[in-house]
């Protein structure tokens, strides 16, 4: 057996849960329950297969026809490297079609018309779906709105499910998803093309009913930056210079242990490649913090990494103190992260009030706070602020967010410009708002 195979084995309960749930997720009742909307934008027809390239050519020229449509995936992401891509379903008022990627097409015509910027392109939670495209063309999706970014514009919490969305804005109760289903399956159950096409057939209305209040508060052109910036940011690329910041515990190690962790995140990304596996199924996050920070030196150091799969230990211990030795010589530069636990009391209470200030500003635009900032990115504007810096390169002074936030929260604590809010309708307003 190779040691991919041994790998991949070591991880089959992944799999196994998936089948288990997939079993039990189905739901016949609610498979085949009518269509309760009147929406001029719903489709209420059954959703059609798409499983031949003479059958997506023809979809998608009407997609192109249409100029707008609902899209989605499903992916099975436990079972190797780049999620396994097993569904796509594609909405508009007049159809709704699910394209089976496991039969023998070429998806390329489609990943060109998510990269058209003649096109609209709905999505909900989307980051994940736009993906594929950046990664086989090389350039980005584009005219993409995320319904779930949306709705943080519109007077809604962020994020927000699908199925609160479309009671929200249809008055739809959505049924219960099936997160965990065997999207491998052929042919589709009754049930798992309901739920897939239930994924698309609101969007194109709750996008609709959105936009009124957008447009009402002038909000769209701030939805489309963040829209931009989900999809310039396709979350599966691996960076040597960044992915390791986001290993789960990063932000704990010294620049000293930043470095090994650096190259042990380069050795593990390259090792799951080889053997077609998600990074964290080679070595857990937790795992490979606790090697950085240790830096065991030799193999019988390696032993004592509690955690640390033998069978990974056996086949890349040389490669791992490899990595260690090349982090230790090299180091690494970060700029330290300042922590609330680091801050004195007097300024913990002075970011959070400059917090509160911040958050009320966005309310105030019908905006939920946390798609905007962190409560971190308040404070670094604030101590910029303090230190007499230049708070241009802040975050929170960043297209829609600085038009927003930063430069009137810039001038609120210089005392400039009062906070003036009202409440009106039953929901907080700005005074001097436009």
């Amino acid at each position: 057996m190779s040691e991919a195979e041994s790998l991949k084995r070591s991880h089959a309960w992944r799999s196994q849960f998936r089948t288990r749930n997939h079993e039990a997720a189905h739901d016949t009742g609610a498979a085949s329950a009518p269509i309760h909307c009147e929406h001029e934008l719903v489709c209420r027809d059954k959703a059609h297969v798409v499983d031949t390239q003479e059958l997506l050519e023809g979809l998608l020229g009407r997609l192109r026809a249409a100029g707008s449509f609902a899209f989605d995936s499903e992916f099975i992401g436990e079972l190797s490297y780049v999620p396994k891509l097993c569904l796509i379903q594609i909405a508009t008022s007049a159809e709704i079609a699910l394209v089976d990627p496991l039969a023998p097409i070429e998806l390329k015509p489609l990943w060109e018309v998510l990269a058209d910027a003649s096109v609209e392109k709905i999505v909900h939670a989307g980051a994940q779906d736009m993906e594929p495209v950046t990664r086989i063309l090389g350039r980005p999706a584009v005219r993409v709105v995320d319904a779930q970014i949306a709705a943080g514009f519109a007077r809604l919490p962020y994020p927000i499910s699908l199925q609160r969305l479309v009671l929200h804005t249809l008055k739809v109760k959505l049924g219960k998803g099936l997160t965990f289903t065997d999207w491998q399956q052929r042919p589709l159950s009754t049930q798992q093309v309901r739920y897939a096409a239930d994924d698309v057939r609101y969007l194109p209305a709750a996008w609709a009913e959105l936009r009124k209040t957008l447009e009402a508060g002038g909000a769209m052109g701030w939805v489309a930056q963040e829209c931009e910036a989900m999809c310039q940011a396709p979350p599966y690329q691996f960076s040597p210079e960044t992915s390791f910041l986001k290993i789960r515990g990063a932000g704990a190690l010294d620049a000293k242990h930043l470095g090994i962790l650096r190259e042990l995140a380069i050795w593990r990304n390259q090792t799951a490649q080889s053997a077609d596996l998600p990074p964290r199924t080679v070595v857990s996050d937790e795992i490979m913090v606790d090697m950085a920070r240790r830096a065991p030196s030799s193999e019988e150091k390696l032993q004592n990494i509690h955690g640390l799969p033998r069978p990974v230990r056996v086949a890349h211990g040389g490669e791992i103190l490899a990595a260690i030795a090349q982090g230790l010589q090299q180091g690494i530069h970060v700029e330290p992260e300042m922590r609330k636990s680091d801050e004195l009391p007097s300024d913990q209470f002075r970011i959070d009030s400059i917090l509160a200030v911040a958050q009320s500003m966005c309310m105030a635009h019908g905006i939920d706070p946390q798609i905007a900032f962190t409560r971190g990115d308040i404070a670094e504007m604030l101590r910029a602020l303090s230190g007499g810096k230049d708070t241009a390169g802040c975050r929170v002074m960043q297209g829609w967010r600085g038009e927003v936030v930063g430069r009137p929260l810039v001038a609120f604590c210089r005392g400039e410009t009062p906070l003036q809010l009202g409440w009106r309708e039953g929901m907080l307003q700005s005074k001097d708002r436009r």
